[in-house]
């Protein structure tokens, strides 16, 4: 019997995955990290649906995936997730962590004065069609030479037009050259101006797209608090979520403050 074998991180998608495949599913073996579920390949119509040609494939763990945690999808309202305000409280907690951790990330990877090009691969460049790819997915990333990072959009020529725009936006005073289906783009200077842009752009994009991410968390564990607790546990969490909140606001403008300071130091 031909089977594949779904290694999943998470017991709310092994649950949801066998109630939507039951005649496929064998067995189910539970190890320290993973859940690894078995299913036949000749049941049914003799394959997983919109797994084609696979034999191994990967469910990603809640906190790997980009929509929140909170998300309907894991507030399941027939097999609620969560069971209970404090549960709910801890959830919004630990994503706003996450949330943390990339933040920090962005703006290590943005205030650094060595050229990387994963700042230019992981670049998120949206489509005509209203579809977003990260720049590596839509061409090959390349340093040129110690002035200039080349992309190449072979496989993806539509994309160069919308790759140009986001590098005008994201990068105030560059100016992208397009050649064919490469894009070459200038590295500038490190001086007073740029220093200040890359200080500006940390303060009113990257700071104000952690400030909102923050905020949608509590909000929703705010809904969350008024439908599920009107005790005064209930308020107690929603007041503890949002001074944390607060508090992580403040160590990010205090992480952008140093940082300002750093890398305005030496002036080129």
């Amino acid at each position: 019997m031909n089977r594949a074998l779904l290694v999943v991180s998470n017991s709310n998608n092994l649950r949801r995955l066998i109630l939507t495949y039951p005649t496929f599913c064998c067995s189910t073996t539970i190890t320290p990290r993973f859940f690894h579920l078995s299913f036949s390949l000749e049941g049914g119509k003799g394959k997983i649906p919109g797994k084609k040609n696979k034999k191994s494939i990967e469910v990603p763990s809640s906190s790997q995936q980009h929509e929140s945690i909170l998300d309907d999808e894991e507030i399941d309202k027939k097999n609620p997730v969560i069971k209970n305000i404090t549960q709910g409280y801890e959830l919004a907690m630990n994503e706003m962590k996450v949330l943390e951790e990339k933040f920090v990330q962005d703006l290590t990877k943005h205030f650094s004065l060595k050229l990387d090009t994963r700042a230019y691969e992981e670049i998120p460049v949206t489509m005509e069609n209203g579809k977003t790819y990260r720049m590596d997915h839509l061409g090959r990333v390349s340093l040129h030479n110690p002035q200039m990072v080349m992309i190449n959009f072979t496989d993806n020529p539509g994309a160069i037009g919308p790759a140009k725009l986001v590098v005008q936006k994201l990068y105030p005073g560059v100016n992208p050259v397009q050649e064919g289906i490469t894009l070459h783009i200038p590295i500038p200077r490190m001086t007073r101006e740029r220093r200040e842009e890359l200080v500006k752009f940390a303060e009113k994009t990257i700071f104000n797209h952690y400030k909102n991410a923050l905020n949608k968390v509590y909000s929703k564990f705010d809904d969350i608090s008024r439908k599920q607790s009107t005790m005064d546990d209930g308020i107690r969490l929603v007041k503890q979520l949002h001074d944390f909140r607060k508090k992580m606001e403040e160590k990010g403008r205090q992480l952008i403050e140093g940082k300002k300071k750093e890398i305005m130091k030496e002036i080129a």
